[in-house]
């Protein structure tokens, strides 16, 4: 499915939330977000690393959030 068909999915499914009175919407890049976000709470818990494992961490790769937002498929600037 090209990624322009998941839009109007999404656009579909909040049309027809507003239309029984709910106000809530949703868009394919925040689920994105979102798996991202999920990732990265669950490798952070498994690894259960100090707070400066953590920081060594963050400086040997670079900031995990950013490299999430990477893989979630987001533009990231500099």
């Amino acid at each position: 499915m090209k990624y322009t068909s998941w839009t109007k999915v999404f656009e579909r499914a909040s049309e027809r939330c507003a239309a029984a009175g709910l106000d809530v919407f949703a868009r394919p890049k925040m689920l994105r977000h979102s798996m991202a976000l999920r990732t990265l709470i669950a490798l952070d818990r498994q690894l259960r690393l100090t707070p400066a494992e953590r920081l060594h961490y963050e400086q040997v790769y670079g900031q995990v959030w950013l490299m999430s937002r990477t893989c979630s498929g987001t533009a990231v600037s500099r």
